[in-house]
């Protein structure tokens, strides 16, 4: 599956399926620390908005 962002909007059953486990707690019990929380997603939201910012404000200021 590559990288975590890219479990993001993944249906449950069928992650579980791809990672080849009986039962889905079981792939959330092991592999649940590669999911995105919340905080995560927010974090990266406003990581992106704070650098729009910044360049539009370089970009005003002729630098």
């Amino acid at each position: 599956m590559g990288r975590p962002e890219s479990l993001v909007g993944r249906k449950p059953k069928s992650i579980q399926r791809r990672l080849d486990h009986a039962a889905i707690g079981e792939a959330f019990d092991t592999h649940g620390h590669l999911f995105p929380d919340d905080e995560d997603l927010g974090r990266g939201a406003v990581d992106v908005e704070i650098k729009g910012l910044a360049e539009q404000s370089r970009n005003e200021n002729g630098a």
